[in-house]
Protein backbone atom coordinates (compact mmCIF):
# COMPACT_ATOMS: atom_id res chain seq x y z
CA UNK A 1 0.00 0.00 0.00
CA UNK A 2 1.47 3.33 -0.93
CA UNK A 3 1.99 6.32 1.87
CA UNK A 4 -1.27 8.08 -0.04
CA UNK A 5 -3.44 5.44 0.40
CA UNK A 6 -1.93 4.90 4.31
CA UNK A 7 -2.66 8.20 4.58
CA UNK A 8 -6.34 8.49 3.23
CA UNK A 9 -7.48 5.29 5.07
CA UNK A 10 -6.06 6.78 8.27
CA UNK A 11 -7.50 10.72 7.56
CA UNK A 12 -10.96 9.37 6.71
CA UNK A 13 -11.33 6.97 9.95
CA UNK A 14 -9.89 9.83 11.85
CA UNK A 15 -13.11 12.08 10.23
CA UNK A 16 -15.17 9.56 10.82
CA UNK A 17 -14.11 8.89 14.28
CA UNK A 18 -13.93 4.95 13.39
CA UNK A 19 -11.40 2.56 15.31
CA UNK A 20 -9.59 0.44 12.76
CA UNK A 21 -9.72 -3.37 14.32
CA UNK A 22 -5.72 -3.73 13.09
CA UNK A 23 -2.88 -2.59 11.83
CA UNK A 24 -1.73 -1.44 9.04
CA UNK A 25 1.09 -3.86 8.04
CA UNK A 26 1.98 -2.19 4.93
CA UNK A 27 3.09 1.27 7.23
CA UNK A 28 6.42 -1.02 8.47
CA UNK A 29 7.62 0.20 5.09
CA UNK A 30 7.17 4.18 5.14
CA UNK A 31 8.53 6.53 7.73
CA UNK A 32 5.65 7.01 10.20
CA UNK A 33 6.20 11.00 10.63
CA UNK A 34 6.14 10.51 6.14
CA UNK A 35 2.88 9.50 6.65
CA UNK A 36 1.89 11.75 9.29
CA UNK A 37 2.34 14.65 7.13
CA UNK A 38 0.55 13.00 4.62
CA UNK A 39 -2.43 12.87 6.66
CA UNK A 40 -1.81 16.07 8.24
CA UNK A 41 -2.68 17.19 4.99
CA UNK A 42 -5.92 15.67 4.34
CA UNK A 43 -7.29 16.93 7.52
CA UNK A 44 -8.17 20.49 8.65
CA UNK A 45 -5.40 23.03 9.21
CA UNK A 46 -2.89 22.54 12.05
CA UNK A 47 -3.65 25.25 15.26
CA UNK A 48 -1.14 23.32 17.57
CA UNK A 49 1.15 20.65 18.37
CA UNK A 50 1.44 17.53 21.07
CA UNK A 51 3.95 15.58 22.51
CA UNK A 52 4.27 11.90 24.07
CA UNK A 53 7.29 9.86 25.58
CA UNK A 54 7.68 12.58 28.16
CA UNK A 55 6.56 10.56 31.41
CA UNK A 56 8.10 6.97 32.64
CA UNK A 57 4.27 5.81 31.76
CA UNK A 58 4.58 6.71 28.06
CA UNK A 59 8.00 5.82 27.63
CA UNK A 60 7.72 2.49 28.89
CA UNK A 61 4.29 2.18 27.42
CA UNK A 62 5.68 2.77 23.45
CA UNK A 63 9.19 1.81 24.51
CA UNK A 64 10.68 4.74 23.99
CA UNK A 65 12.92 7.30 25.78
CA UNK A 66 12.68 10.16 23.22
CA UNK A 67 9.85 12.35 22.88
CA UNK A 68 7.64 12.20 19.86
CA UNK A 69 5.15 14.86 18.03
CA UNK A 70 1.68 15.31 16.39
CA UNK A 71 -0.20 17.94 14.98
CA UNK A 72 -3.66 19.50 16.40
CA UNK A 73 -6.09 20.91 14.08
CA UNK A 74 -6.72 24.54 14.74
CA UNK A 75 -10.24 24.04 15.17
CA UNK A 76 -9.68 21.69 18.15
CA UNK A 77 -7.76 24.35 19.88
CA UNK A 78 -9.29 26.45 22.67
CA UNK A 79 -7.67 28.94 24.55
CA UNK A 80 -9.80 31.04 27.42
CA UNK A 81 -10.39 31.43 31.08
CA UNK A 82 -14.21 29.69 30.82
CA UNK A 83 -13.98 27.80 28.07
CA UNK A 84 -17.74 25.63 27.07
CA UNK A 85 -16.16 22.94 24.09
CA UNK A 86 -18.85 21.55 21.75
CA UNK A 87 -17.43 18.42 21.63
CA UNK A 88 -19.56 16.84 18.54
CA UNK A 89 -16.47 17.24 16.40
CA UNK A 90 -14.45 15.13 19.17
CA UNK A 91 -14.09 11.76 18.93
CA UNK A 92 -15.28 9.99 22.12
CA UNK A 93 -14.59 8.72 24.72
CA UNK A 94 -13.52 12.00 26.18
CA UNK A 95 -10.39 11.78 28.30
CA UNK A 96 -8.13 14.30 29.34
CA UNK A 97 -4.24 14.81 30.97
CA UNK A 98 -2.68 18.05 32.40
CA UNK A 99 0.43 19.38 30.67
CA UNK A 100 2.11 22.79 30.16
CA UNK A 101 2.13 24.35 26.76
CA UNK A 102 4.02 27.10 25.14
CA UNK A 103 2.60 29.56 22.42
CA UNK A 104 6.09 29.77 19.54
CA UNK A 105 5.82 32.39 17.36
CA UNK A 106 7.08 31.76 13.92
CA UNK A 107 10.11 33.88 13.54
CA UNK A 108 11.66 31.21 16.44
CA UNK A 109 11.67 29.08 13.03
CA UNK A 110 13.34 31.37 10.53
CA UNK A 111 15.38 33.72 12.80
CA UNK A 112 18.27 32.38 14.13
CA UNK A 113 18.54 35.58 16.70
CA UNK A 114 15.41 34.89 17.74
CA UNK A 115 16.26 30.75 18.44
CA UNK A 116 19.07 31.66 19.91
CA UNK A 117 17.86 34.21 22.32
CA UNK A 118 14.69 31.09 23.50
CA UNK A 119 17.36 28.82 23.37
CA UNK A 120 18.97 31.26 26.25
CA UNK A 121 15.92 31.75 28.21
CA UNK A 122 14.40 34.41 25.84
CA UNK A 123 10.62 35.58 26.55
CA UNK A 124 7.75 33.10 25.37
CA UNK A 125 4.28 32.68 26.28
CA UNK A 126 3.62 29.75 28.85
CA UNK A 127 0.26 28.25 29.49
CA UNK A 128 -1.52 25.31 31.93
CA UNK A 129 -3.22 23.05 29.31
CA UNK A 130 -5.72 20.22 29.13
CA UNK A 131 -4.95 17.75 26.25
CA UNK A 132 -7.69 15.29 25.04
CA UNK A 133 -5.88 12.53 22.90
CA UNK A 134 -7.55 9.92 21.12
CA UNK A 135 -6.39 7.48 17.91
CA UNK A 136 -8.00 5.15 15.86
CA UNK A 137 -5.62 2.23 16.71
CA UNK A 138 -5.91 0.02 19.50
CA UNK A 139 -2.94 0.52 21.79
CA UNK A 140 -0.15 -0.51 22.37
CA UNK A 141 -1.03 -3.47 20.16
CA UNK A 142 -0.25 -1.50 17.03
CA UNK A 143 2.99 0.25 18.33
CA UNK A 144 4.65 3.75 18.34
CA UNK A 145 4.78 3.86 14.76
CA UNK A 146 0.44 3.51 14.19
CA UNK A 147 0.69 6.20 17.20
CA UNK A 148 2.69 8.53 15.55
CA UNK A 149 1.11 8.07 12.02
CA UNK A 150 -2.37 8.64 13.13
CA UNK A 151 -0.92 12.63 14.23
CA UNK A 152 0.03 11.01 17.89
CA UNK A 153 -3.58 10.60 18.92
CA UNK A 154 -4.28 14.26 18.93
CA UNK A 155 -8.20 15.15 19.51
CA UNK A 156 -8.13 18.62 21.12
CA UNK A 157 -6.19 21.04 23.07
CA UNK A 158 -7.53 23.37 25.93
CA UNK A 159 -5.55 25.93 27.30
CA UNK A 160 -5.86 28.77 30.16
CA UNK A 161 -4.38 31.91 30.60
CA UNK A 162 -0.78 32.62 29.93
CA UNK A 163 1.67 31.86 33.41
CA UNK A 164 4.69 33.59 34.13
CA UNK A 165 7.48 30.95 32.13
CA UNK A 166 9.64 32.57 34.75
CA UNK A 167 7.40 29.61 37.28
CA UNK A 168 9.27 27.18 34.94
CA UNK A 169 12.93 27.82 35.25
CA UNK A 170 14.27 25.44 38.34
CA UNK A 171 10.91 25.06 39.89
CA UNK A 172 10.45 21.30 40.16
CA UNK A 173 7.83 21.44 42.56
CA UNK A 174 4.94 22.92 40.52
CA UNK A 175 1.69 21.26 40.70
CA UNK A 176 -1.18 20.70 38.52
CA UNK A 177 -4.29 19.50 39.40
CA UNK A 178 -8.03 19.08 37.80
CA UNK A 179 -10.91 19.58 40.16
CA UNK A 180 -14.52 19.13 39.84
CA UNK A 181 -16.10 20.75 42.71
CA UNK A 182 -14.30 19.44 46.06
CA UNK A 183 -13.07 17.04 44.00
CA UNK A 184 -9.58 16.61 42.60
CA UNK A 185 -10.10 14.69 39.55
CA UNK A 186 -6.10 14.05 38.77
CA UNK A 187 -2.84 15.90 39.73
CA UNK A 188 0.60 15.40 39.39
CA UNK A 189 3.84 17.30 39.70
CA UNK A 190 6.50 18.89 36.79
CA UNK A 191 9.10 16.43 37.91
CA UNK A 192 6.61 13.45 36.71
CA UNK A 193 7.57 14.60 33.49
CA UNK A 194 11.08 13.14 32.98
CA UNK A 195 11.90 15.25 29.66
CA UNK A 196 11.31 19.10 31.66
CA UNK A 197 8.57 21.10 29.64
CA UNK A 198 11.45 23.72 28.10
CA UNK A 199 13.94 20.95 27.14
CA UNK A 200 10.83 19.44 24.83
CA UNK A 201 10.08 22.84 23.65
CA UNK A 202 13.94 22.43 22.58
CA UNK A 203 13.81 19.48 21.16
CA UNK A 204 10.57 20.19 19.08
CA UNK A 205 12.19 22.84 17.70
CA UNK A 206 14.90 20.63 16.28
CA UNK A 207 11.77 18.41 15.08
CA UNK A 208 10.45 20.88 13.01
CA UNK A 209 14.12 21.69 11.31
CA UNK A 210 15.00 18.42 10.72
CA UNK A 211 11.25 17.52 9.33
CA UNK A 212 11.68 21.00 7.66
CA UNK A 213 7.89 21.73 8.24
CA UNK A 214 7.00 25.11 7.80
CA UNK A 215 5.64 27.18 10.51
CA UNK A 216 4.20 30.46 9.35
CA UNK A 217 2.07 31.38 12.41
CA UNK A 218 2.06 31.31 15.88
CA UNK A 219 2.00 27.85 17.00
CA UNK A 220 0.71 25.92 20.22
CA UNK A 221 3.03 23.47 21.80
CA UNK A 222 2.04 20.56 24.55
CA UNK A 223 4.50 19.29 26.09
CA UNK A 224 3.15 16.07 27.35
CA UNK A 225 1.56 14.63 30.35
CA UNK A 226 2.26 15.91 34.22
CA UNK A 227 -1.08 13.78 35.63
CA UNK A 228 -2.64 10.86 34.62
CA UNK A 229 -5.14 10.74 32.17
CA UNK A 230 -8.78 10.49 33.09
CA UNK A 231 -12.13 10.43 31.39
CA UNK A 232 -13.73 13.46 31.44
CA UNK A 233 -17.82 14.19 31.59
CA UNK A 234 -19.96 16.03 29.63
CA UNK A 235 -21.66 18.91 30.99
CA UNK A 236 -19.84 19.22 33.88
CA UNK A 237 -17.86 22.05 35.61
CA UNK A 238 -13.59 21.37 35.67
CA UNK A 239 -11.36 23.50 37.40
CA UNK A 240 -7.44 23.19 36.50
CA UNK A 241 -5.12 24.34 39.40
CA UNK A 242 -1.67 25.12 39.52
CA UNK A 243 0.09 25.22 42.50
CA UNK A 244 -3.44 26.03 44.21
CA UNK A 245 -4.75 28.67 42.56
CA UNK A 246 -7.55 28.52 40.04
CA UNK A 247 -6.54 28.88 36.52
CA UNK A 248 -9.06 28.13 34.12
CA UNK A 249 -12.45 26.45 33.78
CA UNK A 250 -14.03 24.17 31.29
CA UNK A 251 -16.94 23.02 30.61
CA UNK A 252 -17.19 19.91 27.90
CA UNK A 253 -20.67 20.42 25.63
Amino acid sequence: MSLSLIAKKISKSRLNKIIEKSAISELSDHDPYHVQQAVANLLPPTGAWKAGGTNKKTQEYFGTANPYYGPIEKSKVHVGSHLVVDTKSLAQPLKGELEIGFLIPPEVFTNENKLADLMTGGDISAFVCVELPWTIFEQPDTGLSHLIADVCGANALLCGPEIPTRMLYGNNKIELSLQSGDETVTRGLITDSIIPPLDVLVDFIAFIYKQEIEIIEPIYLATGGISACVSLNKNTKYSVVIDGTKNFHFTLG
